[in-house]
């Protein structure tokens, strides 16, 4: 009629599924109001799309909502959405047929979204029983080996196009690192472009996209009442060794609660088994008024050493036959100055005699191992972490490797004492790669 326009939709798909939908419209299309239900709609027809990326034989699954959605057609982001979305059952498998990842179900539940207002009001997320598996080669991994040829040709092209957009100065041969011109239509901006190289510190990778993240939330009237990730499992498999490594992290749970825009601190908790016996537990702070603050205390429990043979023989031709291991970290960042403390304690740790090959340190690993059992046969060590992440030329992996490894040259040259109750070792650290004075055994 001259008012606009009602109406209704009911079908039942041919691939597995009900779509029902109603719908008002005004006549000069200034406004509509839609609401839209899917029951356990069959995923597979996603998957010529997804072909077009990926190698993937299959995917499994449905897809079901229940949702409301106003708006205007006038005005693309004067749109208000609400409701239920979920994915049940869902799997995505290689063109080999095996399961690369999975969700056995998940639940969003949307109070308001509003693009037009700077609303985003969630009032749940919940994903149960995920499942990840990847696997480590030497020319890549199974994830990097879903991509088509024309994707990677696209995105290897597209580096080229914006590396061809970097300016000279006109008065300087030297080359501007600190801004580039992007050109599009008839419009040039300015972006800004890091000059720290970030490619070799994961702490920066990480809290970059978090910092980003928390600038988004924080100019939007954000909430998310509840995250929560119950059952998930995760297979890793690392092929670049000698010996090809194994493991297999279950009964992950991850939970946190009252996310806002104008939260003073959000906490995450998270536990998981490791391997057949280790456990995980872990709770963090995160401050999204100071992006660059956190705190983390992680807890490793009974986690079974002989696992970890593979690396032990990679680097130190020696294979674990025995050992538990118990770790506590607690770690303050603020600012990107790194203040930590590492609490390691091995019982009943055996090692093999040497298998001698070319990619092994040489190291007296032996010796190291008795001097620092002592008397009680207990390895137990506190380790401070300090450093500045912000320094492109701090590698918290490279400082954590020389303290172990000063650890170790030290050990070998410490006369052993069996009557001793206590061992402890001070270690010259090089104070440009991790200021800390000393690492000592306690008991």
């Amino acid at each position: 009629n001259a008012l606009g326009a009602i109406g209704n939709l009911d079908l039942q798909l041919k691939s597995g599924g009900d779509l029902v939908a109603n719908f008002e419209f005004e006549n000069d299309y200034s406004a509509f109001k839609t609401d839209l239900n899917l029951t356990r709609v069959e995923n597979v027809f996603l998957l010529p799309y997804i072909q077009d990326f990926l190698l993937v034989s299959t995917i499994q699954g449905t897809i079901g909502m229940d949702v409301h959605l106003a708006g205007s057609l006038i005005k693309p982001g004067d749109l208000d959405l609400s409701g239920i979305m979920r994915l049940d059952s869902t799997a995505m498998f290689n063109l080999q047929g095996e399961k690369l990842f999975g969700i056995g179900g998940l639940m969003l539940s949307i109070d308001s979204i509003n693009p037009s207002k700077d609303i985003y009001a969630v009032q749940a997320i919940n994903i149960s029983n995920p499942y990840g598996w990847f696997q480590l080669f030497d020319d890549g991994n199974n994830l990097s080996r879903l991509l088509k040829d024309s994707v990677i040709a696209e995105q290897d092209s597209i580096v080229v196009q914006v590396d061809s957009l970097l300016v000279a100065n006109a008065d300087s041969t030297t080359l501007k690192t600190d801004t580039f011109f992007v050109a599009e239509a008839e419009t040039i901006e300015v972006a800004e472009v890091s000059t720290t190289d970030h490619s070799s510190n994961f702490f920066l990778l990480i809290g970059d996209y978090v910092k980003q993240a928390m600038k988004d939330i924080q100019v939007s009237d954000f909430r998310l009442d509840t995250l929560s990730i119950k059952g998930l499992s995760f297979d890793f498999e690392d092929h670049t060794l000698l010996m090809p490594f194994k493991y297999s992290t279950s009964q992950a749970d991850l939970y946190s609660y009252g996310v806002t825009s104008s939260s003073d601190s959000v906490m995450v908790y998270s536990s998981a088994i490791l391997g057949d016996s280790g456990s995980l537990k872990m709770e963090a702070r995160l401050d999204p008024t100071l992006h660059e603050k956190f705190r983390v205390n992680l807890k490793l429990n009974d986690v079974g050493l002989v696992d970890i043979s593979p690396y032990s023989h990679q680097f130190l031709a020696k294979k674990i036959e025995k050992g538990r291991l118990l770790f506590d970290a607690d770690v303050d960042i603020d600012s990107g100055k790194l203040n930590s403390l590492l609490h390691l304690r091995i019982d009943s740790l055996e090692i093999s005699d040497k298998e001698r090959h070319d990619e092994a340190l040489k190291l007296p690993i032996k010796l190291t191992v008795k001097v620092l059992k002592g008397k009680s046969g207990i390895i137990d060590l506190e380790v401070p972490v300090v450093g500045n992440l912000n320094d492109p030329e701090y590698k918290l992996g490279k400082a954590i490797g020389k303290i172990f490894k000063n650890l170790i040259t030290k050990s070998a040259n410490t006369r052993l004492d069996t009557s001793a109750s206590k061992t402890t070792v001070e270690l010259p650290i090089d104070s440009e790669v991790l200021p800390v004075d000393t690492v000592a055994p306690i008991r």
